[in-house]
């Protein structure tokens, strides 16, 4: 059995804490009694509140659709009740809150008040709103630079086919095909252009896929060796030797 003695040690811990709003009601949700925790979160002395209804802290909105007294009959129906929304401060301020109100009963199982903890959670709330506003703000990012990658690379494509075109022209002239040096420098030119030409149409094609992208193996040597001769001029200015071994076969790269 619990003594006086527990009783008041129970009261004096309910009364200590802060981080939580722990109040009694009565069967009509008059407020009973006033913890640390409450006057901390909703901002009201004891004197102030204790004999009022506890649908003084919700939204006027609420009231209007008689969410308090729902959430007791909830409590009397199933033996508690929960709900998060906005709450109403003593100045007018609102908070996030979380609640929890449970039914207490008698010996014969009626019920003759509840017990209610509310909980401050508009730090996390705002914490989620704002990284529901970054992702929101990144899938736009993302998809305007999908959007310019399309356009850069699509574009991109008509040079490449007038430098194609001019390189196939110089080809056919007579002087170029008895000129070996000539003939090489073009041979180079063309090759540069083709590489562009597929790396270009791949970053186009990309841009393409979305979030339906597929795995593949990319061959790190055949990589390897497209990089060194599209470095050919910086390698040769700086004299640079590029050594690499053996590389693997990897699964998607990117």
């Amino acid at each position: 059995m619990t003594t006086p003695i527990q009783l008041n040690q129970l009261n004096a811990m309910v009364e200590e804490i802060e981080d939580y709003a722990i109040l009694m009601l009565d069967t009509k949700g008059t407020v009973l009694n006033w913890n640390r925790g409450a006057q901390k979160i909703k901002g009201y002395a004891a004197e102030e509140i204790i004999g009022k209804n506890f649908e003084i802290f919700y939204l006027q909105n609420d009231k209007d659709t008689g969410l308090p007294i729902h959430l007791l009959q909830q409590a009397t129906e199933k033996g508690k009740a929960e709900h998060v929304g906005w709450r109403v401060k003593k100045d007018g301020n609102t908070f996030w809150g979380s609640i929890l109100i449970t039914a207490l009963h008698d010996a014969e199982g009626n019920v003759i008040g509840f017990t209610k903890v509310t909980r401050d959670l508009t730090t996390h709330r705002l914490l989620e709103e704002s990284r529901q506003a970054y992702l929101t703000e990144l899938e736009q990012h993302s998809q305007e630079i999908e959007q310019l990658t399309y356009i850069t690379s699509h574009d991109l494509q008509e040079p490449l086919r007038t430098i194609k075109g001019i390189i196939n022209l110089l080809r056919e002239k007579k002087e170029i095909q008895e000129d070996t040096e000539s003939e090489m420098l073009i041979s180079f030119i063309g090759d540069s252009v083709e590489r562009m030409h597929r790396l270009v149409k791949a970053v186009l094609e990309y841009s393409l896929l979305g979030n339906n992208k597929e795995k593949s193996e990319v061959d790190c040597n055949e990589l390897v060796r497209d990089i060194i001769t599209d470095l050919a001029g910086v390698i040769g200015d700086k004299a640079a030797t590029i050594q690499c071994g053996t590389l693997p076969l990897k699964k998607d790269m990117l």
